[in-house]
């Protein structure tokens, strides 16, 4: 049975779901690291995805198991090739390395 029917999404098809989407943000990760400068940029998430841990598939808010736990976090650097040009012109905004700092803890990666 899949969704259609009503019944549980077969393992299966939650995991291509999910590689599809994964590899649509890569696409854009990429985009992104070809243009901007940055000798350290982090990818990150705000949760881990189960995948049949404790019979559990997606995220749960209150279920404390490592993989909805751990968040993925990857260092990079990136290097502007100056081949895409944004449509929208960004706008500036003022903040200091102490709002960087009470985020990220607010966050709890600090």
């Amino acid at each position: 049975m899949g969704p259609a029917s009503g019944g549980p999404t077969p393992r299966s098809a939650a995991w291509s779901a999910y590689l599809e989407n994964l590899r649509w943000v890569l696409e854009e990760v990429e985009l992104l690291l070809s243009n901007m400068d940055a000798d350290t940029l982090v990818v990150s998430s705000d949760h881990g995805e189960a995948f049949g841990e404790w019979g559990l598939y997606g995220h749960y808010r209150h279920v404390p198991i490592p993989v909805l736990k751990n968040v993925p976090w990857v260092e990079l650097s990136a290097t502007d090739s100056g081949e895409y040009e944004p449509a929208v012109e960004a706008k500036s905004v003022d903040v200091t390395d102490d709002d960087v700092e009470q985020r990220l803890s607010a966050l709890g990666y600090k």
